[in-house]
């Protein structure tokens, strides 16, 4: 079995943490280097977030392939620094990417890359059964909830996010997607609600709530129980990515 080196671009973080923990588990698989903040107990080289550029070793003994749950400063860095400039194979995991990013990632045609908000494939069979059927209940209340531990820093979520872009298209791009919005301002027609929690150690919670004016209440839900979920996912697109050839792959690549 060919031997895999894994470099992961926010190594020190709660998700990289848990890609180190996934890749140990593998078999011939090992963390070659990564980028991180802060002290660390690594027994692989961790650079400082970008600061310091690992391009020797890119250039001598380049990783097989990048993981990647960092920031979107960081990640665009990464990206085109190293994946695009060495070839390097590249999961992109981190959410609240610029637009920009993601449009050249579907376009470029050098290195394979793999990009999703949400690595647990079970979310992404949730949302495409959540869009399916607001397809058929066009004129519903629409709301996102989600919840996630206190550590969580961006809002709303990538799968938040998905959620509501997914629903949109399927009822054809006509409503507009709010984040959080004030009970001071009346709810208009054609309105997707998503509204962000941060509490206790919740790996991640979405609900979906569709609700007619005066006759039904339709509640969907998905919950991880724990943040493996989405670092065996990123394991699982890496492993996808290595067989393909340059371009851009997702969830839909899986299906």
């Amino acid at each position: 079995m060919k031997k895999v080196n894994v470099f992961v671009s926010g190594v020190t973080g709660r998700m990289g943490k848990r890609i180190v923990e996934a890749v140990n588990q593998h078999p011939n698989w090992k963390v070659c280097g990564g980028f991180g903040l802060g002290e660390h107990q690594y027994h692989f080289p961790v650079w400082e977030g970008g600061n310091c550029l690992p391009s020797s070793m890119f250039a001598t003994k380049k990783p097989d392939v990048i993981i990647d749950f960092s920031t979107p400063v960081l990640s665009n860095f990464v990206y085109y620094n190293f994946a695009c400039y060495y070839g390097v194979p590249m999961v992109c995991a981190t959410t609240k990417l610029p637009a920009d990013l993601i449009e050249h990632m579907k376009k470029q045609t050098v290195v394979p890359v793999f990009q999703a908000y949400n690595m647990a494939y079970d979310v992404y069979v949730f949302t495409q059964a959540v869009a399916n059927l607001v397809a058929k209940l066009p004129k519903c209340h629409i709301d996102i909830i989600e919840v996630h531990h206190i550590g969580k820093k961006d809002a709303p979520s990538g799968t938040a996010l998905n959620l509501a872009e997914a629903i949109n298209r399927a009822l054809g791009d006509t409503h507009s997607i709010i984040f959080n919005p004030s009970l001071d301002v009346p709810r208009v027609a054609n309105e997707i609600h998503i509204h962000s929690r941060r509490s206790g150690s919740v790996a991640g919670k979405h609900t979906v709530e569709l609700r007619s004016s005066d006759e039904y209440v339709i509640t969907l839900e998905h919950e991880a129980i724990s943040p493996k979920i989405f670092a065996s996912g990123a394991i699982k697109a890496a492993e996808f990515l290595l067989e393909q050839k340059p371009g851009y792959y997702n969830m839909d690549s899986l299906a």
